[in-house]
């Protein structure tokens, strides 16, 4: 308050569950300042089964139907499943939300690369058991016992505010098997998705529009996600990647061993997951949509 007060903008725009919560809050005692609200996703609150995400879940949802129904404050929202519960269960009007797929990319940094002579599959997250991190273990597992041959790299490093987040003491476990490698956090995502053949996130977290898999449609990658809100935004099933189902490894594993036997199949996905990327998720689309919303009443 005391920082908005002194900067006095004419807009504030907060992003996530908790800066949306508290900066809607300060719109109460502000009035002038006009309010967009971006929720990238519902995240572990809503996403989640544990006792903790349970408890906090009626506040939140509380909270966000106080603060998010007023006339003057505009939400943006990232996928379809986000959009019909934001209008049906928090009750705002649909002229006060508006669909905007994602932060983007930048189409021509995340270009198209030939792939690497040998099979990776790259899976790129925060550290979390709800990303699927798990599950893309125990898929590379079983792909290993049929003596299929790759290599599965997973890339990110714990995130400790999460409660679900993953030990180093787990992640360095699995970094021990012969074709799985634990490499952190990395700063050029662009050389992660040249070496990769395929491009995973199994995740049943809360999402919004996975980022990530956005760069490796934008790199030309198949990719392998779980049909859940956000996720199954980005594919067109057996088209651009393939859906599994989530928390299931099987299902899983049987997708990217069809896609590792077929780099031929991988390759054609990756030309479609480019088109989709350059013509939906081109970030110079989403900044105008965005600069709409700051410049419209």
């Amino acid at each position: 308050f005391l920082i908005l007060k002194k900067i006095k903008p004419s807009i504030l725009h907060s992003v996530a569950l908790k800066p949306v919560i508290y900066g809607s809050l300060l719109s109460f005692i502000l009035p002038k300042v006009k309010i967009i609200n971006a929720l990238g996703g519902l995240g572990f609150i809503f996403s989640s089964g544990s006792i903790k995400a349970r408890v906090l879940r009626p506040i939140i949802f509380n909270l966000l139907k106080l603060v998010c129904r007023r006339k003057k404050n505009k939400i943006i929202i990232q996928n379809n499943d986000d959009l019909l519960f934001v209008i049906e269960k928090l009750g705002i009007k649909k002229e006060n939300v508006s669909l905007i797929q994602g932060a983007g990319v930048d189409i021509k940094k995340f270009s198209t690369t030939k792939f690497a002579d040998s099979p990776i599959v790259v899976m790129a997250s925060r550290m979390i058991w709800d990303k699927g991190v798990k599950e893309f273990v125990n898929a590379a597992k079983v792909l290993n016992k049929k003596g299929i041959k790759a290599k599965f790299i997973l890339v990110g490093k714990p995130d400790k505010q999460n409660p679900r987040f993953i030990p180093e003491k787990k992640l360095a476990k699995w970094n021990k098997l012969e074709f799985v490698d634990w490499i952190g956090y990395q700063e050029n995502m662009v050389d992660i998705f040249k070496t990769a053949l395929i491009v995973s996130l199994p995740s049943f977290y809360g999402e919004g529009i996975p980022k990530v898999l956005i760069e490796a449609m934008s790199c030309s990658r198949a990719i392998v996600t779980t049909d859940m809100p956000g996720c199954r935004d980005l594919v067109i099933d057996q088209l651009n990647g393939i859906l599994v189902k989530p928390k299931d490894q099987k299902d899983l594993a049987n997708a990217l061993e069809k896609l590792i036997l077929n780099p031929n199949l991988c390759k054609k996905m990756g030309q479609k997951g480019r088109e989709m990327a350059v013509k939906k998720y081109n970030q110079e689309k989403i900044f105008r949509e965005t600069l709409d919303l700051y410049l419209n009443d």
